[in-house]
């Protein structure tokens, strides 16, 4: 099987190192990480095609959710995790009604969701 390209979009640079060097660590991923909706969105027009969105939620100028609802006008079908250190119930149900995944995490750590990464991002490379 080949590996997992997933966008990592954060506007934090800490935390994309954090996440890009946790989902690398087994070799099963490739990482592309954007510090803003708008390189997330230009990186998206760039082949190949992601298995996986995750963003963070509250992002200057462009939110997460702002972003996924632009995702999906053009791309209904790739997997989106949705990360963020301040979950709410607006912000499960605004992810929900995007067909995303919440995570909530704790500031400089792996969040518990990468169970969840792999297997949104390895079910979605098998069928593509």
């Amino acid at each position: 099987m080949r590996p997992a390209r997933i966008l990592v979009v954060d506007n934090d640079l800490p935390t994309r190192r954090l996440l890009t060097a946790a989902l690398t660590a087994d070799g099963q991923s490739v990482v592309v990480a954007a510090r803003s909706a708008e390189e997330a969105l230009q990186a998206l027009r760039e082949p190949p095609p992601f298995d996986l969105l995750l963003t963070e939620v509250f992002m200057p100028a462009v939110s997460g959710i702002e972003l996924v609802r632009r995702v999906r006008a053009a791309d209904s079908r790739l997997p989106v995790l949705m990360l963020t250190s301040v979950q709410s119930d607006e912000t499960v149900a605004r992810a929900a009604e995007r067909e995303a995944w919440t995570r909530q995490f704790s500031e400089g750590r792996v969040p518990e969701a990468l169970p969840v990464v792999d297997v949104a991002a390895g079910t979605h490379a098998v069928f593509r």
